[in-house]
């Protein structure tokens, strides 16, 4: 069976000195499907990220990028897992930041994380290349996830075929999340144009 997306589950955005965050679940999450979390901190420290549920499902993280601007977006998973209710609670707790971005997805028929990549730009005043891609490739099949955290100036603009879910947006700064199904080994790139800085963490889940 095809992977597929179901819905969003939970999302925040706060700007807070903090260690960590909760976020409770809005639906229910049926059992055995994924849960994929795409999280952006702002102005962070080097160090363990971690992600629980009040179910008790296990989340690896399965993509992570810091840029030179101390912004880290890194992106968790948990597949197979328990089902989630509404109303129970995800923790998720970091070494320090002044902000965060954090959103929670349902996809059904994915039940492992085959290849990561990161990258990062600078803000440089002009119009410029966004690519970053899986080395080791994708299956024909396979979706592919993107987390991608930018600051001063709009969201970045994506090639055609990413279906974008609701950014997440502080001041200037934005969480872009996305995917798509692979229909090629090769089909496993992120490209598009930015005006702002930008760091992306990209994964490609079986």
């Amino acid at each position: 069976m095809e992977p597929g997306y179901v819905a969003r589950v939970a999302a925040d955005a706060q700007i807070i000195s903090s260690s960590g965050a909760t976020l409770r679940a809005s639906r229910a999450v049926r059992s055995g499907d994924a849960v994929v979390m795409a999280l952006m901190l702002s102005s962070t420290v080097p160090g363990a990220v971690a992600v629980t549920d009040d179910s008790g499902n296990r989340y690896a993280m399965v993509a992570d990028v810091t840029d030179s601007y101390r912004h880290r977006t890194l992106v968790f998973a948990s597949f197979a897992g328990k089902a989630i209710r509404p109303g129970d609670r995800f923790h998720i707790t970091w070494p320090h930041a002044s902000k965060y971005h954090v959103s929670v997805e349902e996809f059904r028929n994915i039940t492992a994380a085959r290849g990561e990549a990161a990258g990062f730009a600078p803000y440089d005043h002009g119009s410029r290349p966004l690519a970053v891609g899986i080395s080791n490739g994708c299956a024909p099949g396979d979706l592919v996830f993107a987390a991608v955290g930018s600051n001063s100036g709009p969201a970045p603009q994506l090639a055609s075929g990413w279906q974008r879910l609701p950014e997440l947006k502080l001041s200037s700064y934005r969480l872009t999340v996305a995917f798509r199904r692979a229909a090629r080994h090769d089909d496993c790139s992120l490209t598009g144009t930015s005006t702002a800085q930008w760091e992306t963490a990209l994964v490609s889940l079986r």
